[in-house]
């Protein structure tokens, strides 16, 4: 573990990604809670807009990395590709 990203207090030693994604979904999910509290007890749906809006923000950064393009393969993977011959017949590629 190299020293920038380790962060060190009087106690105790700790990576700092980790601590970062604890404070993040920790916040995060506190948000949440807060704002489905408040919706829960909010009749006027003009007063209740920020609460969507603040749900809608905090469920696109915990989501921002997912993507639904396929997976690429891996080298080792084995990948058939469908070819045709000349006389009709199907053949395929093999790739390792």
């Amino acid at each position: 573990m190299t020293r920038s990203s380790e962060w060190r207090s009087c106690c105790f030693a700790a990576d700092k990604r980790c601590i970062v994604f604890l404070v993040q979904t920790c916040l995060g999910f506190g948000l949440l809670t807060f704002c489905a509290l408040r919706l829960t007890y909010e009749k006027d749906c003009d007063r209740a807009a920020p609460y969507w809006g603040l749900i809608g923000t905090v469920t696109g950064f915990f989501f921002r990395k997912m993507t639904v393009s396929p997976p690429t393969p891996r080298k080792s993977e084995v990948v058939i590709s469908p070819t045709t011959s000349e006389s009709g017949l199907d053949s395929g590629t093999v790739t390792v």
